[in-house]
């Protein structure tokens, strides 16, 4: 027996849907006039961001919204969302030179590690997602495979996870980084969301086996150890762990996956944030064969890898190379030298861009002065600020 929907339901639904393509008309016109702001910020006339004023905005709106009876937590972390994309279309803009994309070109095709749904995936659609379509994504089962794709042309750029808050730095990346001539060319922050995820609404009592990545569950141990009779599988990612749980169609399973990956597989949510900690984040690289010029305007850094002379305070010297060209370092990793014991490669990044003429200095100073052997370079944007997101 079909429902009955009174005229006066489906006339306030009329007007929802009004309402909301007024939206969608506005935030066109907003992302219009922010094309015309990156534009007139190029050359570095402006800084990229000017957090006072966003703070200034931020707090209007809030009283705007209390006087109009809106959540002000709702209001904030909308606005929020707004500024980051806006943040993004300049930054991508200003990297090409103030102009979009042609979306009539081939698509850009991105490779990332993992399958749709999982974190690397979704830190890849957050930096290029101001793209549109006219980016396409590619997911691989390893890192290996990620960078063979980018070598061979399959894909112009890749997405790998450098480093996380909890496990630290990711060692197969770095080793990807010494070994192949590829640039780094932006970085993205990606907040791990860790949900517990399941074909329906169950009680937590009735879930007896959870597949997930290994690290995913040494993120949640604490809410692991709270529930009883469980068995841990793990899985190579955590969207594919939440695809399984879809596959099986058991409701003694779940999965530890985003809460996209969940949305993704038809999955209900059953519990959210059950990570140990509340700020887990993993930053990934964007990776590149090729160089990028970035206009002044746009806040960089510069990675180096690089061995010295294995004498007494060679590191010191270059890192006093660095600090006398005014380099301020943000990152310093060593890792072991293939094929020659106790003798080490550095990972350094610093504030500055490689096109500017004391950073050019710097490093002229460390690889001809000291005589540091360098592996490798390249140009960083910075992401978004994860506090923002």
């Amino acid at each position: 027996m079909a429902k009955y929907v009174s005229k006066d339901l489906a006339e306030l639904r009329q007007r929802l849907d009004a309402i909301d393509e007024k939206l969608i008309r506005a935030l066109a016109e907003r992302e219009a006039i922010s094309q015309e702001v990156a534009r007139y910020k190029l050359g570095g006339k402006h800084a990229l961001r000017d957090r006072a004023r966003e703070e200034e905005i931020l707090t209007a709106l809030v009283d705007r919204a209390k006087m109009a009876g809106l959540d002000a937590t709702f209001v904030t972390r909308l606005y929020r969302e707004i500024f980051d994309h806006s943040i993004r279309l300049q930054q991508d803009m200003l990297t090409h030179g103030g102009t979009l994309r042609d979306n009539s070109q081939r698509p850009l095709v991105v490779a990332f590690q993992g399958s749709e749904g999982s974190y690397t995936h979704i830190a890849a659609m957050r930096h290029f997602g101001v793209r549109g379509d006219s980016v396409a994504f590619e997911g691989y089962a390893t890192v290996d495979d990620v960078v063979e794709a980018v070598d061979t042309g399959a894909a112009e750029c890749a997405v790998l996870a450098l480093e996380n808050t909890i496990a630290g730095s990711f060692s197969d990346t770095y080793a990807v980084l010494e070994d192949r001539d590829l640039k780094i060319v932006g970085e993205e922050i990606q907040r791990l969301e860790h949900c517990l995820v399941a074909l329906d609404d169950i009680p937590l009592t009735r879930v007896r086996r959870i597949y997930s990545q290994s690290p995913a569950f040494e993120h949640c141990k604490r809410f692991l150890r709270s529930l009883n009779h469980i068995s841990l599988e793990a899985y190579p990612d955590t969207a594919l762990a939440a695809q399984r749980v879809r596959h099986d169609n058991d409701l003694s399973q779940a999965a530890i996956a985003s809460d996209q990956a969940a949305k993704l597989h038809g999955l209900c949510v059953l519990k959210r944030d059950i990570s140990d900690v509340s700020e887990l984040y993993t930053r990934m690289i964007i990776v590149s064969p090729h160089a990028i010029q970035v206009d002044a305007g746009i806040p960089c850094k510069t990675s180096l890898i690089f061995a010295t002379q294995h004498t007494q305070g060679a590191l010191s010297q270059c890192l006093a190379v660095l600090a006398a060209h005014d380099c301020n370092l943000t990152k310093i990793r060593s890792r072991p030298r293939p094929d020659t014991p106790w003798h080490y490669m550095f990972y350094v990044e610093f504030e500055g861009n490689m096109a500017f003429s004391g950073v050019q200095a710097a490093i002229d100073a460390m690889t001809v002065t000291l005589a540091a052997e360098l592996a490798g370079c390249g140009v960083t944007v910075n992401a978004v600020d994860p506090g923002a997101t």
